[in-house]
């Protein structure tokens, strides 16, 4: 859960909310020990690229306004439900 609030979060919750919320059945000093551990078995790689990634990035630098944009988000999603 630490790794995916730093992930996922804008504000991820303390250290210490987390040893809490164990009960103190593990110390920070363990949570943090074992965030490294999983963080080198995979490798740092923790997502893959998606297209709506790349239209982010697209989209801004080609300065899309909102309406483009969410058009071309539409479209993406439904190309994507098309297997063939």
């Amino acid at each position: 859960m630490f790794i995916a609030a730093k992930y996922e979060e804008i504000y991820s919750p303390e250290l210490n909310d987390f040893a809490y919320v164990t009960d103190n059945a593990y110390s920070p000093s363990q949570i943090i020990t074992q965030e490294g551990k999983i963080c080198k078995e995979l490798m740092f790689s923790f997502t893959t690229t998606s297209p709506l990634s790349f239209l982010k990035r697209y989209g801004l630098y080609a300065n899309l306004n909102l309406k483009c944009f969410y058009l071309a988000w539409y479209l993406l999603e439904l190309s994507l439900l098309d297997y063939k």
